[in-house]
Order: structure tokens, then C-alpha cells, then sequence
């Protein structure tokens, strides 16, 4: 046991309260301490994430409930990122933070994949909490909330923040034994946001959520979904989303915001809001913060009724089955709704209803009125009760097809289909209705007899009218072409002679080519040479730099011109030559505006993170980055 270990404060970093032992326990070095608290000497003390807590609790010996759990939770960064990983993530790191080793090396493979920083190389203090935390206390202790990266106001006394430089691995620093200042920093802007993000901190560090980002993430895309920045299949419509958040909080704020944090906000935006469900990337809570607060998300609402986050353009369940021939017609005993899009139109969102008698109908319109929710787009499936009531009208009452429609609620047309499909099933049907069926296959069947008829009416035709071409024939039969064209056009196109030449000159191909040969030259040499951003070269890209006829024209006339056919398909660019394109362009920004250039910075601002790049691009990058530096 350890007589001389300090009573932990509220929101005190397990860091501060080392360094609190460490002047008091009077030892000469960092070293020393470590070993008292973790009978080694080759443990960092973290500022966010001190591992081998187990060790420590053990070392003590502590009879009260201060284990690891309560370390771990009250005063380290683990409560704050929780929600923003995995499940698993949680458990890998949580064993790593207890015993240290485990399944990860440490929390930054975990977290810094995409160069996310939760703290600063420096430390951060509020003049009045550390004033308040000495009458209180006898001495001051460096607080959790303050030293997130990002954050730079206090969320207690709502003034800005002073920074302590530190080096990190060094020594271990006592805010006591340091010369503070406690002047608070008057000139300093403070945004309404800076302190609203703050105090979400706090909130996040005192209620530990039982969500992880796969919720988060559905949440985000639900609400996204009733702002109109989603489409209702889940794709974000981001630069409509990075506009309403520049609106909302101002693009100062959100550039100040970019470099103190030394991220790239839409980049996070984009990582965050992708639609990988299984292996999100982590990005930076404040990241989320910027969402939480845009999307108007009540924190208290995450803990207790994630349901209420919904998109539902439908309004609330139940909804009415449609089934005229179930006993609860038009009675609300549907009680989900599946929200999609058509594959036609996937702005507007498609309500699937499925009822318990089998009758599955769909929805376009999202008007809520009472009219409205008794009406249905398209019937997806009648359901068996639905065909059984269909298959009794045919035998009992022998309705007409009108009549059979009024009953069922379609069309006559779809009561015909209908009677169809149930006799393909095997069922069978009466013979009033089967005579129908049998008396339009009759008709395909003398469609021999009439190919006949008309082949002869149509050589007569041509015999008679030796010099007529194709437009001549077609006046004076009107009848007979319109028949041969649609039910035996390849006969007609085999027997008649060709349309009559126009007198137009014949194309020269070979000035033709030449001509387009300089055209796609000068628009290849002006995509690779513009100074915008570049785009990748594709087929499509090339053709709409064609000026002489459309894009689609000049794809067919490549046959006719090798020279341009010859040119255009070498120019265009695989995947890989694009991103070294590409690469190339962020090397000239950055030395532009003097920006320091490192490999990871040219592959985000490239946009070749999580594995998108190949090893010939990846060796391209490093190989160029070395030359600049």
C-alpha cells in the first residue's frame, strides 16, 4: 500500500494525479514514481490514455471502490471516445488501458489511423478554476475537459483557456510547482460555439452512452434525411451539407475551428458520414459535436429513446391495410414501415407496407392527410387471401371483368393478369375466362398465315414499282408497312431496296480525322496541363471536349478514324496514373503556399486514405516527398 497517493478530484487526469504524487511523495525522479505506482519504469504516463492501470490499483492496495474501472472512467479519455468507436474497439481498448499489450500495440493504432489528435503538445488551464481549485482543495489539478484537442474555452466559468507548453514523454508536470498566470485572456474571441462544444465535453465525460458510432452513424443519416441533405437511401448529399454548415456556424468559426485542431474538417466529414457501416474510421469527437448540435440532437434523448431519431416521412405507424378483400380492411394493423427509393426516382422516398394477410402495397407520396394514407402507389403482392377471393368471385358469381375490377379495386386489365397468373399456378379457372386467354393465343398462333399475306403483299408492291424507294413504298401501302416493319422487320429490311441516295457529297474521313486528330490533342493537352483540380480522363471526359458534333456522335465516328481512335484510347488514364496526376497537383498547392509536405498529408489532401492507393502509388508519394523536402 502506498500511504502518500492523492485523493482523486472530480475531472482530475489520471496524469495529474501522478504528477501530485510525484511532489509529494518527494521522489527525486519521474523514474522513481513510475515505480512505485507501476512497479516499472518503462510506462509513459499519457495525458489521454495511461495503460497498466491494473498494476496501479494493485500497487495501492486500496480498500475503497477506487479499481480500475473507476480510474479508467473518471479519469482518463476513455467515457469521452466511447460512443465515437466500435463495440469491439471499446473492449480491445479498455483491456489495453487495464493491462496494457492485448490485441492492440496502444490506442493510437486504433485512433490515429487517420491522424486524429485528442490532445495538444501542450497543457491547458482556466485561471478561475485553478484560483477555485486551491481555496477548495489546497491545490490545483490539470482538468479532463480542458486539454481536448479543439477545445478552448473552460465550460464551467466559460472563459478562454491558457496554454502550458509541454514536451511530451518528458518529465512529468505538477500544475502546483509551475508559474501560472491568472489574468483571464480578455482579448481573446470567444464564439458561442466554443463554449457550447466545451460543455459537451463535460457531458460526454459525466454520462457514459451505451451507443457506439454504428448507432451514431444511423442516427446522422436519419436526421440528415429530414434536413433533405440525405437521399432516403442513405447517400449524403455533401456539398449541400458542408454549405448549411458554413451557414450555421460561419466560416470563420469552422476555419479557426480547421486549424487549431490541424484537420481538415470536410475530409472528417466525408470518413464519418461514409456509408461503411461494418469498419467506420474514427474521426474527432468535435467532429461529431459539429453534427450533434447542426442536427439539433438532444444528448439527454441518446440515453434513453434512440427511436425518436427516426426518419419518417410516412408520419407514425400503424398504417391501414388495403386489402378490400381482407376482414380489416383499411384498419391501421401495419405496424412498420421499410423506407427506400425507387431505382427511377431516389429523391423521393418509397414507403413499403406489408400486412399480416399477405398484402404488400407501396407509397411515392409522403403527404400524411387522412385522404392520403388510404392510397397506394403500387401493389408490390395481393397476398393469398387476396387470390383466394379472386378464384371464388371467378367460380361462384362468374362477374365480368368490369365488374370483378370494381369488386377488387383495379383495373380490368390487371384482373385479366391476375386470373393469369393464378391459372399459370395451377389453379383453375372457369372456362369463361379461359376463352379469352385461349382466343388471343389463337391469334399469335395464325401469325404464320399473316406473315404470308403480308411478305406477298409487300413483294407485289416492289414488282410493281420497280424505281420506288423505301419512303415511296411506305405512301402507298401505308397498312402493309406498318405491319411487315413491327412483326417481320428483318425480312422487310432484307427485301426492300436502300433509301435513295440524298446527292449529298461523300464524306472525306481521312480531312475528318486529321481535323479531329488536332481537336483531342489540344483538349488532352489542356486537361493535363490546367492548373485546377484535376479529373480523372475517362471516355466521357475526352468526347465532351469534342466541338464538331456530340459526344455520343464522336464515340461512333472513332470507326471511321484510326488516327483519333489511336490517340483517344491511349490517353486515357487508369486509376493509378490519375492518382499520381493527382499527387502531383496537391506536391504544386503545397509548395505554392509553403505548406510543410508529408506523406501523410499529400495522401489526404489526395484523397488516397484507407488503403485506396497501390504500392507504385504509395512509392511515388514517398519517393516525391523526399525530393521536396
Amino acid at each position: 500500500m502506498i500511504p502518500l497517493f492523492p485523493t482523486p478530484y472530480p475531472d482530475e487526469l489520471l496524469y495529474s494525479i501522478v504528477a501530485r504524487y510525484q511532489f509529494w511523495s518527494r521522489n527525486r525522479s519521474y523514474a522513481s514514481s513510475v515505480i512505485d505506482l507501476f512497479k516499472t519504469p518503462s510506462i509513459s504516463i499519457n495525458v489521454d490514455f495511461p495503460f497498466k492501470i491494473d498494476q496501479l490499483v494493485d500497487s495501492l492496495n486500496l480498500l475503497s471502490d477506487m479499481n480500475s474501472d473507476y480510474f479508467i472512467s473518471h479519469h482518463t479519455y476513455f467515457s469521452l471516445i466511447m460512443p465515437f468507436i466500435q463495440k469491439e474497439q471499446q473492449s480491445d481498448i479498455l483491456e489495453h488501458l487495464r493491462k496494457g499489450g492485448g490485441k492492440i500495440k496502444n490506442v493510437a493504432s486504433v485512433l490515429g489511423a487517420n491522424n486524429v489528435k485528442l490532445t495538444n503538445q501542450f497543457l491547458k488551464y482556466c485561471p478561475k478554476c485553478y484560483t477555485a481549485d486551491k481555496q477548495k482543495y489546497g491545490e490545483a489539478y490539470w482538468h479532463r475537459t480542458h486539454q481536448l484537442n479543439g477545445i478552448s474555452v473552460c465550460p464551467l466559468h466559460e472563459i478562454a483557456l491558457i496554454n502550458i507548453f509541454w514536451m511530451r514523454q518528458s518529465k512529468i508536470i505538477d500544475i502546483n510547482q509551475i508559474s501560472v498566470s491568472l489574468t483571464d485572456l480578455q482579448n481573446v474571441p470567444i464564439s458561442k460555439w466554443d463554449i457550447t462544444f466545451s460543455k459537451m465535453t463535460q457531458w460526454f465525460f459525466d454520462n457514459e452512452l451505451s451507443l457506439d458510432i454504428i448507432n451514431l452513424k444511423e442516427i446522422y443519416s436519419e436526421q440528415l434525411k429530414c434536413k433533405s441533405l440525405a437521399y432516403p437511401s442513405g447517400v449524403i448529399k455533401h456539398v449541400d451539407l458542408l454549405d448549411a454548415l458554413k451557414d450555421y456556424y460561419g466560416l470563420e468559426f469552422l476555419k479557426g475551428l480547421s486549424t487549431i485542431m490541424n484537420v481538415d474538417l470536410s475530409v472528417q466529414l466525408k470518413r464519418l458520414l461514409s456509408l461503411n457501416f461494418t469498419s467506420p474510421p474514427f474521426v474527432h469527437p468535435i467532429i461529431h459535436f459539429l453534427l450533434l448540435v447542426f442536427l439539433e440532437i438532444d444528448l439527454n434523448l441518446l440515453r434513453k429513446d434512440v427511436d425518436y431519431f427516426k426518419y419518417r416521412p410516412f408520419g407514425l405507424g400503424p398504417w391501414p391495410c388495403l386489402n378490400p378483400t381482407s376482414m380489416h380492411y383499411k384498419e391501421h394493423v401495419i405496424p412498420d414501415c421499410e423506407i427506400s427509393c425507387s431505382a427511377k426516382d431516389r429523391i423521393k422516398p418509397l414507403g413499403i407496407f406489408r400486412c399480416s394477410c399477405g398484402f404488400e402495397y407501396s407509397r411515392k407520396d409522403a403527404n400524411t392527410t387522412k385522404e392520403s394514407v388510404y392510397q397506394y402507389s403500387t401493389v408490390i403482392k395481393y397476398g393469398e387471401i387476396w387470390d383466394r377471393s379472386l378464384v371464388d368471385l371467378a367460380h361462384n358469381k362468374r362477374l365480368s371483368f368490369r365488374k370483378l375490377s370494381k369488386k377488387l379495386l383495379i383495373s380490368p386489365d390487371l384482373v385479366r393478369k391476375e386470373l393469369k397468373r393464378i391459372e399459370e399456378m395451377g389453379i383453375g379457372i372457369p372456362d369463361k375466362y379461359n376463352s379469352f386467354f385461349n382466343t388471343k393465343a389463337h391469334r399469335f398462333n395464325d401469325l404464320d398465315s399473316l406473315k404470308f399475306k403480308y411478305r406477298q403483299s409487300w413483294t407485289e408492291l416492289i414488282q410493281r414499282y420497280p424505281d420506288a424507294g423505301r419512303s415511296d413504298l411506305k405512301l402507298l401501302d401505308p397498312k402493309v408497312h406498318r405491319w411487315i416493319t413491327k412483326y417481320d422487320n428483318q425480312w422487310y429490311k432484307d427485301i426492300t431496296p436502300s433509301a435513295k441516295s440524298s446527292g449529298r457529297k461523300k464524306k472525306n474521313w481521312k480531312d475528318e480525322d486529321n481535323l479531329f486528330y488536332e481537336q483531342l490533342l489540344q483538349a488532352i493537352t489542356k486537361m493535363k496541363n490546367s492548373n485546377n483540380k484535376p479529373f480523372r480522363i475517362t471516355k466521357h471526359s475526352l468526347s465532351q471536349y469534342m466541338k464538331q458534333c456530340s459526344s455520343d456522335t464522336f464515340i461512333r465516328k472513332l470507326e471511321s478514324m484510326p488516327l483519333t481512335k489511336e490517340l483517344f484510347f491511349q490517353s486515357i488514364e487508369s486509376l493509378e496514373d490519375f492518382q499520381i496526376r493527382r499527387i502531383q497537383y496537391v506536391l504544386r498547392t503545397f509548395i505554392g503556399s509553403g505548406e510543410a509536405i508529408t506523406v501523410s498529408k499529400v495522401m489526404v489532401r489526395a484523397s488516397l486514405y484507407d488503403g485506396r492507393a497501390s504500392k507504385r502509388v504509395l512509392d511515388f508519394v514517398e519517393t516525391e516527398v523526399k525530393q521536396h523536402l
